[in-house]
């Protein structure tokens, strides 16, 4: 395939959503999600992505505080179990689509492996404490909610970079990620240094950020067996750079070598 020729980047495929019928992403995009009923369809379901390829399955918990909305399905408690438990007896995790801190308990308490999105409305220390105690990792796209803050003059952003400071200093673990190119706004191409800012922002040291990236997305893709850090007996997949990162992260842009497997597919 063409994610396999060796200079080319990786890919870890998700599939489509798997959601109650009329919930998110359908009840805002109209589209885009596999819809299951019971706990007989998520397990059916999840099966089947993970049959065609799938290496993480998404769902989501959205009952549309973030899009300005209310009122949106949420899976049932026995449904969004037997999602996860099928996910996880083959060996996948799951990563929850959450914006709102009134709709993360019901993804804690079914035992999703990440939440996708910084909640952007105050978060209680309680549930910041369940997250971290669960180990449940967090990918807080700050990008994206500064980018919709900007567009419809919210405060989003400021909001979720709150909410993912006090989530570090409880001791809980993030991975970095941004969103997909259907959001209403655009997204910094190449070395992700917006989101990268705004988690520097956050109180997190150049060091704590680099991990986001490498160790944490690894693990957060069931790839730290071969990826995310270098040792031995792991794939090296290496970028090698002019300056110190751990000083300034716009070193992270001045690429010398990029190494795949080892040998060299780029520089600059």
């Amino acid at each position: 395939s063409l994610c396999a020729k060796p200079d080319c980047a990786r890919l870890v495929a998700v599939g489509s959503f798997i959601n109650v019928t009329g919930g998110y992403p359908i009840a805002y995009w109209n589209g885009f999600a596999v819809t299951v009923d019971s706990p007989e369809d998520a397990r059916r379901e999840v099966n089947r992505l993970v049959d065609d390829g799938a290496e993480v399955i998404k769902t989501a918990f959205e009952s549309g505080y973030a899009f300005n909305r209310s009122g949106w399905p949420l899976l049932p408690p026995e449904t969004a179990r037997a999602l996860v438990a099928t996910a996880h007896e083959r060996g996948v995790p799951v990563t929850a689509h959450v914006t709102s801190a009134r709709d993360l308990p019901r993804a804690l308490e079914v035992g999703v492996d990440e939440i996708a999105h910084m909640v952007v409305d105050p978060c209680p220390d309680e549930l910041i404490d369940r997250a971290v105690a669960a180990g449940t990792r967090w990918v807080p796209t700050l990008e994206l909610w500064q980018g919709i803050s900007r567009l419809h003059k919210l405060t989003y952003d400021k909001v979720a970079v709150e909410n993912l400071a006090r989530f570090v200093q409880a001791g809980g673990e993030v991975a970095l990620g941004t969103d997909y190119a259907g959001a209403p706004i655009s997204f910094e191409l190449g070395m992700p240094l917006i989101e990268m800012g705004m988690m520097a922002s956050a109180g997190m040291t150049p060091l704590q950020i680099i991990t986001t990236a490498t160790r944490n997305a690894a693990r957060a893709c069931r790839r730290f067996n071969d990826l995310g850090t270098i040792e031995a007996g792991k794939l090296a997949d290496v970028l090698v750079v002019d300056g110190d990162p751990l000083t300034d992260l716009k070193a992270l842009t001045k690429t010398r070598l990029v190494l795949r497997e080892g040998r060299a597919v780029g520089s600059a």
